[in-house]
């Protein structure tokens, strides 16, 4: 759903913040589209520590040919 949002207003020039990213799930999709960088500010540590987790793991999808 996000990534379906973000495809209208995020492309390789984006630089993106969300100031309450929770798990990740929009630094993901705005990364999938091609987003020039990505910004996930959490309070919660835990959330924090598996927004990082998630990320990395699309990442390292992502890089797969």
């Amino acid at each position: 759903m996000l990534r379906h949002f973000f495809e209208m207003f995020v492309d390789g020039n984006t630089n993106m913040l969300d100031p309450t990213c929770g798990g990740g799930s929009s630094l993901r999709a705005a990364e999938s589209i091609g987003s020039n960088f990505v910004f996930g500010i959490e309070a919660n540590e835990e959330f924090a520590r598996l927004a990082n987790l998630e990320l990395d793991k699309s990442r390292r999808l992502r890089a797969i040919p």
